[in-house]
């Protein structure tokens, strides 16, 4: 594999074997000794939860309540 230029990025293609999709968001990380890493980006349950309206901790809290009460 070879790092090619595309107006003002390197680019490493990445072959079908790996059968990645198209528009698949990654992470690079660089490590120590100049090898990178493309990790998948996960999305953020908590910036979902806040798009949609929702409140993660309301679920936690009642189920914990009754500990709390008695």
């Amino acid at each position: 594999m070879k790092a090619r230029q595309q107006g003002n990025a390197l680019v490493l293609t990445i072959p079908t074997k790996f059968q990645v999709e198209p528009n698949t968001e990654f992470v690079a990380i660089k490590g120590e000794n100049g090898s990178i890493t493309y990790v998948p980006k996960l999305k953020n349950v908590f910036e979902e939860a806040a798009k949609a309206g929702e409140d993660l901790r309301t679920p936690l809290e009642e189920e914990y309540m009754h500990d709390i009460e008695e």
